[in-house]
C-alpha cells in the first residue's frame, strides 16, 4: 500500500514546563523531525538550510500581565473527549459543556467579531463543510457544501464574510464567502477563490487583520512555510515579516491592535515556539517554547493574553500566557485532544479555574506491539497520545547505494536517530533495487538479479545499525506484479532472496528480527497478483524455514467489520487462514506481523479508484478500528500491528485526491478523526 520511497516519521515526548530568562518557557523533551525518505529528507533539508531571522530576545518584564487581571471571557474550544470532535464551552466551574457534536466530528470553532455566532468545520457529510451556529449552540447555517474538504474558517473584522481553506481545486487555497450573498440558511453560499494566482504552493491558517487584509501561512516551492499578507482588493501577496528574510511561521492570530501571535521554529518544526510579532517595531519575540507540539494561538478579547493548545506528554490541553510572557496557565485537563481555542467577552463574569494538570493515565497494556506509518515528523508525537510504541521507517536501497559499495546513509540516519531520541522501536522496510543491480530499463522495485548484492547491502545496513534497529522488513507486497517490477510474482525467487538477506543479517545483528515483506490480501489472485495463500504456500515450500523471524501480512478491511468470518469475503480475519497454512507448513513458531492495516474512508469529492470499494463513513470507520484492536489482541500468534496510516491526509506532498489520505486517522486540518479517538481509548486502556 505504501509507495516505495515515501515518507515516514518518529514521535516525541514532552516533559514539564521550565521558565527561561525573559519570560520564555521551555517544555523539556525531545521532538520529531519533519519527513524522511526521499520526499521527507528533501523537506527537512530545506527547513534546515533556508535562512530566516533569529528571534529577538524579549525584554524581561517588570511585572508580566497577571492572568487574574484579565477581563473575564468565554472560552470555546474543540475536543474529542466525547468520542468524536465536538465544540465545548468552558464554564467557571472548570466543566466543559458541549455546544455542538457530531459522530463524524466538528472542529476549528471561531467567534464572530460581535461574539454572537460561531463558525466551525463540520465533517458530518464525511467531508469538511463550513457551518455557522449561534454562540449558545442553537441554529445551523451551512455556508459551504462542496464534496471536497473546506476548513479553518476566519471572520472578517466587520462580521460580513468568512474566509477559509478549501481543497476543491486539488490543493490548499483560500476562499471567501460573503454572508449577504447567502440566500437561505439551508442553502450553501457562493464561494470565491482568493489565491488562484498566488505564487505559493499551499495556503494555510487564514486570519483576518483589523485593517481588512488576510494573513495566512504559505508554503513556497522550496518548502519554506512563512507568514504572508493578502490584499483582498489588489490580490497581492507579500511576506508579513521582512524584508531581510522570512521567519518560519504558521498559524497566525491577530490581536485588536494588529500584533500577531504565531508559531515558529529554528531548525526543525518540532522545536516549536509561540512568538509575538509587533508591527510598530517589526520585531519578533518568543513567549513560550515547547519541546513538542504547540499550536493554534488565539487572543483574549482585550488582546492582553494568548491562548494556545499544547501537547504536555499526556494529552492536548488549552493554555494561556500573558502578552508579556511568564509561565503559562493550564485551562483544561482531560485525557483527550483539546484544541483550537476561541474567545469572546464573557456575558456572565466567571473566573477561569485553576487546573492541576493531567495525571499519567493508568490502564492495561496491550499485548501486541502497536505502531504506525507516519508521514510528517512534526506530528509523530501523536503516537504517544495513541499509545503506540513502534515506528515503521523505510530504506530505499537504490538511494542509499547508488554505486556498488558507495553508501549515502543520510535518510536512514535521520530515521534511526529520531527513533532513538524518542525511545521508539523501529521497523525498517528495505525496498527498491539500484540500477546497477537490476536489469537495464527496469523500474526500481524490480528484484535484484543477484541475491548476493542485496545480502551485501543488508550486511552493511545491519552492521551500521546493530542494536539500534529492532526489525527489518524485506520488500513490500511481493505477490503483486506492481511491486515486483511489473513482472509476474515469483515466490520461489523471493524465498531465495529472503534466505540470502536472513543469513546476512544474522551475521552482523542476530538480535534484529527479519520480517517477510507484507503480502497483499488478494484472495484467489488476478491478472496482476498471485493469491496470497497460494503465494505463501509456494514460499514455504521453497525451504525458507529458519530464514525469517516474522511473517508480514496486510489484511486490509475491504469495508467489512473486523469480525467478518473468512468465508464471507476478504477482511481482517483472512489472517486466521494464513495461520492455519503456517501450521500446515511447519512454521507455526513464527508470529505474524501486520505491517499495514486499515480501512478507507468515503471521499465525496474524489474518485479513489480501486480504493472506492468498501469506503466507510467516519463513525463506522471508528467502530471498525476499535473492534480490530480487540480481535488482534485475541490472536496469540499476532505479535505486531502497524496502523495505515496516521497522517497522510496532512502531508503537503500529497494532492487532495490521493487515495492514501483517506486511510488516515487525521483530517486535512490536522484534527482527529473519530477513529483516532476510538483507537486512543482502546490502546491506552480507557
Amino acid at each position: 500500500m505504501y509507495p516505495a520511497g515515501q515518507d515516514q516519521g518518529t514521535m516525541c515526548r514532552c516533559g514539564r514546563l521550565v521558565c527561561l530568562p525573559g519570560g520564555a518557557v521551555l517544555n523539556r523533551g525531545s521532538g520529531p523531525l519533519w519527513g524522511g525518505g526521499l520526499v521527507g529528507g528533501m523537506w527537512l533539508l530545506l527547513f534546515l538550510l533556508v535562512g530566516g531571522c533569529r528571534l529577538t530576545a524579549p525584554p524581561v518584564p517588570a511585572s508580566p500581565t497577571a492572568v487574574s487581571e484579565l477581563r473575564p471571557f468565554d472560552l470555546v474550544f474543540a475536543s474529542d473527549r466525547a468520542g468524536a470532535g465536538g465544540i465545548y464551552r468552558l464554564g467557571g466551574d472548570g466543566r466543559a459543556r458541549p455546544l455542538v457534536r457530531s459522530p463524524a466530528g466538528v472542529w476549528d470553532p471561531t467567534f464572530s467579531p460581535d461574539g454572537y455566532r460561531l463558525a466551525y468545520t463540520d465533517y458530518t457529510a464525511n467531508n469538511g463543510d463550513i457551518v455557522i451556529i449561534n454562540a449558545d449552540g442553537t441554529g445551523r447555517h451551512v455556508l459551504t457544501d462542496h464534496p471536497a474538504d473546506d476548513y479553518w474558517p476566519t471572520w472578517s473584522p466587520d462580521g460580513t464574510a468568512v474566509a477559509f481553506v478549501s481543497e476543491r481545486d486539488g490543493g490548499q487555497d483560500l476562499y471567501l464567502v460573503r454572508l449577504d450573498e447567502c440566500r437561505r440558511p439551508d442553502h450553501p453560499c457562493p464561494a470565491r477563490r482568493l489565491t488562484a494566482s498566488s505564487p505559493l504552493v499551499l495556503h494555510k491558517y487564514p486570519a483576518w487583520a483589523p485593517d481588512g487584509t488576510l494573513l495566512f501561512s504559505g508554503v513556497d516551492a522550496t518548502g519554506l512555510e512563512a507568514l504572508y499578507r493578502l490584499g483582498l482588493a489588489s490580490g497581492t501577496v507579500v511576506p508579513l515579516i521582512g524584508p531581510e528574510g522570512l521567519v518560519k511561521g504558521t498559524m497566525p492570530a491577530v490581536a485588536p491592535d494588529g500584533a500577531v501571535a504565531f508559531v515558529t521554529w529554528e531548525g526543525v518544526p518540532s522545536e516549536r515556539t509561540l512568538a509575538l510579532w509587533l508591527p510598530e517595531t517589526q520585531q519578533v519575540r518568543p513567549l513560550v517554547k515547547a519541546g513538542g507540539w504547540l499550536g493554534h494561538p488565539a487572543w483574549t478579547p482585550d488582546g492582553r493574553a494568548v491562548l494556545f493548545a499544547m501537547w504536555n506528554g499526556v494529552s492536548h490541553d488549552i493554555y494561556m500566557v500573558g502578552r508579556d510572557g511568564g509561565r503559562p496557565k493550564q485551562l483544561t485537563a482531560a485525557v483527550a485532544w483539546d484544541d483550537t481555542p476561541t474567545t469572546r467577552l464573557a456575558r456572565v463574569a466567571s473566573p477561569l479555574p485553576e487546573v492541576a494538570g493531567n495525571p499519567l493515565p493508568s490502564g492495561p497494556r496491550t499485548r501486541v506491539w502497536w505502531g504506525a506509518n507516519v508521514a510528517r515528523f512534526d506530528q509523530a508525537y501523536l503516537m504517544h497520545d495513541l499509545g503506540l510504541t513502534w515506528l515503521k521507517g523505510f530504506v530505499d536501497w537504490a538511494r542509499v547505494e547508488p554505486e556498488p559499495g558507495r553508501y549515502e546513509w543520510r535518510d536512514v540516519e535521520i530515521t534511526v536517530r529520531e527513533a532513538e531520541r524518542v525511545e521508539a522501536k523501529l521497523l525498517l522496510r528495505v525496498h527498491n533495487t539500484p540500477a546497477w543491480a537490476r536489469p537495464p530499463g527496469s523500474p526500481p522495485n524490480t528484484p535484484p538479479e543477484d541475491p548476493a548484492d542485496v545480502a551485501r547491502f543488508v550486511r552493511a545496513l545491519g552492521a551500521r545499525y546493530r542494536g539500534r534497529v529492532q526489525a527489518y522488513e524485506f520488500w513490500n507486497e511481493p505477490n503483486l506484479a506492481f511491486e515486483w517490477g511489473g513482472r509476474w510474482p515469483e515466490p520461489v525467487r523471493y524465498a531465495e532472496l529472503v534466505r540470502a538477506v536472513g543469513s546476512a543479517l544474522r551475521e552482523v545483528d542476530p538480535e534484529a528480527a527479519l520480517v517477510v515483506g507484507g503480502l497483499a490480501v488478494t484472495g484467489e489472485g488476478s491478472e496482476g497478483a498471485v493469491g496470497d495463500l497460494d503465494y505463501a504456500r509456494a514460499f514455504y515450500a521453497a525451504g525458507v524455514a529458519g530464514s525469517f523471524d516474522a511473517f508480514g501480512l496486510h489484511p486490509y478491511g475491504f469495508g467489512r467489520p473486523p469480525d467478518t468470518p473468512p468465508e464471507q469475503g476478504l477482511g481482517l480475519r483472512r489472517a486466521e487462514e494464513h495461520r492455519e497454512l503456517m501450521v500446515e507448513a511447519g512454521v507455526d513458531r513464527v508470529p505474524i506481523w501486520f505491517t499495514e492495516l486499515g480501512w478507507v474512508l468515503d471521499a465525496p469529492g474524489w474518485n479513489l479508484g480501486e480504493h472506492e470499494y468498501g469506503a466507510l463513513p467516519f463513525d463506522v470507520h471508528a467502530r471498525y478500528w476499535a473492534d480490530a484492536v480487540d480481535t488482534i489482541e485475541g490472536w496469540p500468534w499476532a505479535q505486531a500491528a502497524f496502523i495505515f496510516n496516521l497522517d497522510f491526509s496532512t502531508a503537503p506532498w500529497y494532492p487532495a485526491g490521493e487515495q492514501m489520505r483517506w486511510y488516515a486517522l487525521l483530517n486535512p486540518d490536522g484534527s482527529p478523526r473519530p477513529a483516532y479517538t476510538a483507537l486512543r481509548a482502546r490502546l491506552r486502556g480507557r
